[in-house]
């Protein structure tokens, strides 16, 4: 099948300055050879702890932050070589759904400005009609006509989200990377924002890139999921696998789920939660990124970076490419 979305060898850095003349002296390794794809239609999860690089890649598709190496396929156009008029096109049919709902909408605007600026930037349609296309996205997310004269600060938390998500919706994407949409908002309100994205990705068969570090809620709206861990892939999976107990999982991704809030949490956990921070993207670890950390690193760990084969990067999880997905 096709790729809908494709994305090759990605690397994005950013340079560490110092000294009096401020030169670059090191750079912060946020997404390092990262490639993956995605099918039309499909809702794909991207997981792992905060500062894996998740945030900037879901950014960096969108070439709101720049890529030093690698490739974005929308269609088999590359994306990332086309200039800013090249490009403008391809804004309405990508667009993003930030992570902070407080501080993603433009306190001094009104919610009715800030959702025809999407109309207004791209041509969409004549001025006269602007205000009934942004009453009907109130009330396609779920807030009244009303809402159109108040300003940010007179929302929730949850209703601002919706906003956000009315505005990424305006221009009728193909494709929207969804940046830790729920992360910011009580768990009654998570709910009612997740249903709310699956019924419009039903509705309008859209496609999504859900970064979350929860996998609860991955495991709940997304169809695959890629496991992140310091700017690197480590494992590519279907909802089914990760669910499955007895599939054999990379150790990075057997720790998360180790981690995440339990049901019954009298149970004894299979797998122990890891200890230790994430090691510094400025300094990553030889070898296996993962490795410091990992109850079973052996020396090649220290010494070989293990290669994405068979959707799993690891030395010890080696799979039969008849039985991946």
């Amino acid at each position: 099948m096709t790729s809908f979305f494709e994305v090759k060898n990605l690397q994005v850095t950013y340079p560490i300055h110092g000294g009096i003349l401020g030169r670059q002296v090191g750079a912060i390794h946020a997404v390092e050879d990262v490639s993956f794809h995605i099918l039309k239609g499909e809702t794909v999860g991207l997981v792992g702890e905060s500062g894996c690089g998740k945030s900037t890649l879901g950014k960096s598709l969108l070439k709101l932050i720049p890529a030093n190496r690698g490739e974005v396929l929308f269609e088999n156009q590359n994306i990332l070589a086309l200039n800013r008029n090249e490009f403008q096109p391809f804004r309405k049919r990508i667009q993003m759904i930030f992570q902070d709902p407080y501080s993603s909408l433009n306190p001094r605007m009104r919610i009715g400005d800030i959702l025809e600026e999407p109309f207004t930037i791209h041509g969409l349609c004549p001025k006269a009609e602007r205000k009934d296309k942004v009453i009907e996205l109130l009330q396609i997310v779920g807030l009244r006509p009303e809402c159109y004269e108040k300003y940010p600060h007179e929302f929730s938390g949850g209703q601002r989200q919706r906003i956000g998500i009315a505005r990424a919706l305006a221009v009728r994407p193909d494709f929207i990377v969804a940046d830790e949409p729920v992360s910011a908002l009580d768990v009654s309100i998570q709910s009612q924002i997740l249903n709310l994205l699956n019924r419009i990705q039903n509705d309008m068969g859209l496609t999504f890139l859900f970064i979350s570090h929860d996998l609860n809620v991955i495991r709940y709206f997304c169809d695959r999921i890629i496991v992140m861990y310091l700017g690197r892939v480590m494992e590519i999976l279907t909802r089914d696998e990760l669910l499955d107990p007895h599939f054999k999982k990379h150790p990075y991704t057997e720790a998360l789920l180790a981690a995440a809030p339990r049901a019954h949490p009298d149970k004894v956990r299979q797998v122990k939660p890891l200890k230790g921070d994430i090691p510094s993207p400025a300094h990553p670890p030889s070898g296996c990124v993962f490795h410091t950390r990992c109850p079973e690193a052996k020396d090649i760990c220290r010494q070989q970076i293990p290669l994405l084969k068979n959707k799993v990067a690891c030395h010890f999880r080696e799979r039969d490419e008849k039985t991946v997905a």
